[in-house]
């Protein structure tokens, strides 16, 4: 397959849940180009986590070949990293701008982000292992930072109108997200036992029941409700 479809590839399921977030946004949709910022500075934000992750690596902290070490590297040598990088991207461009005006408008800048950030890392598999990768990752890894970002998303949309927890909810997200993410990449990663490795697949798909009822929670409490109904 030619590099130009293996890009097609994996940018489609990441097309899809770019569109599925916008279209879930019905009572105050955002700009394009807000949205279009988002998804790039996610994009960008794999720079530096690939960085940091191959230094994690290289500095050998972590016997990979013990679960509890590979445990503990799924949180600071990939989930920490990578969700960090996202969140700065979340707090330095859109928290602070008018057009952030109602608790949704964080599930979707979140997932903007994300899936700026997934789109390159799914362009950089795919272009290294196949087609087969990014059949693969379009129903598992593409799907799992979806969720990362509305989870995210959720809570740091929410502090920022809810002023007596703003630092609370913030840290709640920013955890919360962490343990998912971790969770994803240890049954990814660990050799105990294939079912486990598929059981990180089917955690997505529970997680996004999660999703949904964040999704519709966040919607609720939209300002803007009330004018649509």
């Amino acid at each position: 397959m030619s590099t130009f479809l293996l890009v097609i590839l994996a940018l489609l399921p990441v097309a899809f849940f770019c569109g599925l977030v916008i279209w879930a946004d019905k009572y105050e949709r955002e700009s394009f180009l807000p949205l279009l910022i988002c998804f790039a500075l996610g994009a960008l934000a794999i720079i530096p986590s690939i960085y940091l992750e191959n230094g994690v690596l290289e500095a050998r902290w972590f016997d990979l070949t013990d679960n509890w070490h590979l445990l503990l590297y799924s949180f600071v040598g990939i989930a920490l990293i990578e969700e960090s990088f996202k969140a700065l991207a979340f707090f330095a461009y859109p928290y602070g701008q008018r057009f952030f005006n109602e608790p949704f408008d964080g599930v979707v800048y979140a997932v903007m982000i994300s899936m700026g950030f997934a789109g390159v890392e799914n362009i950089l598999y795919v272009l290294d292992s196949g087609m087969e990768a990014g059949i693969a990752r379009a129903l598992t890894a593409v799907p799992a930072h979806a969720t990362f970002g509305v989870v995210s998303g959720y809570y740091f949309g929410r502090s920022k109108f809810e002023s007596t927890q703003i630092w609370a909810l913030i840290a709640i997200g920013g955890l919360a997200v962490c343990i998912f993410h971790t969770g994803y990449d240890f049954l990814i990663l660990q050799d105990i036992s294939q079912y486990l490795m598929l059981g990180a697949s089917f955690s997505i798909y529970i997680l996004s029941i999660l999703c949904f009822f964040m999704v519709r929670n966040a919607l609720y409490h939209s300002p803007f409700r009330q004018e649509k109904s």
